[in-house]
C-alpha cells in the first residue's frame, strides 16, 4: 500500500484557506460519496462506521461498508485507521485546498494488473485503432455540446444557429479525419465555437471571453475548472480499478503527471455533466456573482464558501441523475455508474483489440 501524492498543477486557483461550511454526505443507492469541507475536522473509523467529527463533536456517521469515495477540501484530517481502511478497500480519497486546488490522492497498489497494462500499451500503438477510437470520442463530444446549447438557449438567435451549424460542420469533418492531428484541429475549432455560443446564451452577469485556465479569470470559467477537476478524479479511480494505466492514452499526449487516458474518457462527459451543472446553476439563478471572489493578485476567480457549497450540491445531483444514454443496453444508470461502465467497456475494447466494443455516450 502507498500514499501516492501527485501534486499536479490544477486549473483552479491556488489557495490554502480552509472552508468552514458544513460537511456533505451524498448517497447513491446504498453507496456514500463523502465531501468534507469543514476545517479542523477529523474523519475516522469507529467500529463499523466512518465518523466525521469537529472538535470532538460527531457531525455525521456513515456505515463504513457503504463508503465509495471521500473528497477533502481544506484542513480536515484522516485517522491512520481510516487511511488503512480506504487503502484496503480501494476507496477513492482526493485532497483539495480550501480554494479548490488539487493536491493528490490516496492510492492503493493492490489493483495493478500487468497483463492489462501490456494489452493497453500494445493496442494504443495501433494507429488505426487509436484513430477510430479518437474519432468516436470527439464526434460524441461535439454532438453533446450541440445538444447542451439547444437545451439551455432561451432564444435561438441567428448567431447561435450559425455557431451550432459550424459545430456540426466540424463534427462531420472530424468523423472522416485521416489522422489524429487533423482530428484535434477540428476539435479545437469546435471548442472555440462552442464557448463563443455558451457566452451568447448565459445570463449577462456571467458573460465571458472564451475559456481561461490556470487561473480562471471569471466566475463561469471558475466553475468549469472546478467541475472538470472533480470529474477527472471521479474517472481516475475507475480507470485504475479496471487495471488500466491512467497515464497512457490515445487522444491526449502523455507528459509528466498528466493522467492522459482519464482526459480521453472525460471528453464525452464534459458538457453532459460539468457544463450542464454550471448552466443549470447560472440560468436557474441558483448562483450569483456574490458567490465568487478574486485572488489577492486579482488574477484568479474562485468560489466563496457558500458558492462552493452550492456547486458541490448541484454537481452531486447531476452525478446521481439517471438516464439511458449508454448504447449497450437500455438499463437506467446514474451518471456515476455510466462512467464506471464506460471504463469497463474501454478495458474490454483493449482486451479484444476491437474498437467497436466502445461506444461513447451521446445525449439526446
Amino acid at each position: 500500500m502507498s500514499v501516492y501524492n501527485k501534486l499536479l498543477e490544477n486549473e483552479y486557483p491556488i489557495g490554502d484557506e480552509p472552508i468552514s461550511s458544513c460537511d456533505y454526505s451524498f448517497v447513491e443507492g446504498i453507496m456514500a460519496h463523502i465531501y468534507v469541507t469543514t476545517g479542523e475536522t477529523k474523519v475516522g473509523i469507529e467500529g463499523g462506521r466512518l465518523t466525521i467529527k469537529n472538535r470532538d463533536e460527531t457531525i455525521r456517521t456513515v456505515p463504513k461498508q457503504t463508503v465509495e469515495s471521500i473528497t477533502v477540501f481544506g484542513n480536515a484530517v484522516l485517522s491512520t485507521q481510516c487511511i488503512q481502511f480506504c487503502l484496503t478497500n480501494g476507496i477513492s480519497v482526493s485532497f483539495f485546498s480550501g480554494k479548490g486546488k488539487y493536491f493528490g490522492r490516496l492510492e492503493s497498489t493492490a489493483h495493478h494488473k500487468v497483463e492489462i497494462l501490456e494489452q493497453q500499451i500494445d493496442v494504443f500503438r495501433d494507429n488505426q485503432f487509436c484513430l477510430e477510437l479518437c474519432k468516436r470520442i470527439i464526434s460524441a463530444k461535439i454532438r453533446n455540446q450541440e445538444v447542451v446549447l439547444r437545451r439551455y438557449a432561451k432564444d435561438h438567435t441567428d448567431k447561435l444557429e450559425m455557431l451550432i451549424k459550424d459545430m456540426k460542420i466540424y463534427r462531420d469533418k472530424a468523423e472522416i479525419a485521416d489522422g489524429v492531428e487533423r482530428l484535434l484541429g477540428y476539435e479545437g475549432m469546435a471548442a472555440r465555437t462552442y464557448f463563443e455560443a455558451l457566452s451568447e446564451i448565459i445570463e449577462l452577469d456571467f458573460k465571458f471571453n472564451g475559456r481561461s485556465r490556470r487561473p480562471p479569470r471569471d466566475p463561469f470559467n471558475s466553475m468549469l475548472s472546478l467541475g472538470y477537476t472533480l470529474l477527472m478524479y471521479e474517472i481516475y479511480p475507475k480507470v485504475e480499478n479496471e487495471g488500466m494505466s491512467p497515464y497512457y492514452a490515445v487522444l491526449h499526449k502523455t507528459y509528466a503527471n498528466h493522467p492522459a487516458l482519464v482526459s480521453d474518457l472525460m471528453e464525452e462527459w464534459r458538457s453532459v455533466i460539468v457544463d450542464s451543472t454550471v448552466l443549470s446553476l447560472v440560468q436557474g439563478h441558483e448562483i450569483k456573482p456574490e458567490h465568487f471572489e478574486y485572488a489577492d493578485d486579482s488574477q484568479g476567480v474562485f468560489l466563496t464558501k457558500e458558492g462552493l457549497s452550492k456547486f458541490i450540491n448541484k454537481f452531486e445531483k447531476t452525478m446521481n441523475r439517471t438516464s439511458r444514454y449508454l448504447l449497450y443496453d437500455q438499463a437506467e444508470r446514474t451518471m456515476r455508474k455510466s462512467i464506471q461502465e464506460q471504463c469497463r467497456r474501454m478495458r474490454i475494447a483493449i482486451a479484444n483489440e476491437d474498437v467497436n466494443e466502445y461506444a461513447p455516450v451521446i445525449i439526446r
